[in-house]
């Protein structure tokens, strides 16, 4: 895309930011945006089977990450319920003569 002139960048509503940088109007990246999202569910419809297996492979990867951190969640990063839980301890005993 050219850069425009002085005369166009002042008729129209500039941003700033990583696009405005580039010289990119608000409504063309939204344009641009909306385009590739028509496009790309063009693409999805013409092939159902590559939707499903797509779709799919989305659900499993949002439920395991959301598993997986559900479980870290609850084990390392929530406190325990004690009060004053940083205070515990746990008493090893060890046998010199086995070692």
């Amino acid at each position: 895309m050219a850069r425009p002139t002085d005369r166009t960048r002042r008729g129209s509503r500039w941003i700033t930011g990583r696009f405005g940088q580039f010289g990119y109007r608000t409504s063309d990246v939204v344009t641009a945006l909306f385009q590739n999202l028509s496009q790309a569910l063009r693409g999805l419809l013409r092939n159902p089977g590559y939707a499903a297996v797509a779709v799919l492979t989305l659900a499993l990867g949002i439920g395991a990450n959301t598993a997986v951190f559900s479980v870290v969640n609850g084990v390392l990063l929530r406190a325990l319920p004690y009060h004053r839980s940083d205070e515990l301890v746990v008493p090893v005993l060890t046998n010199p003569a086995k070692n």
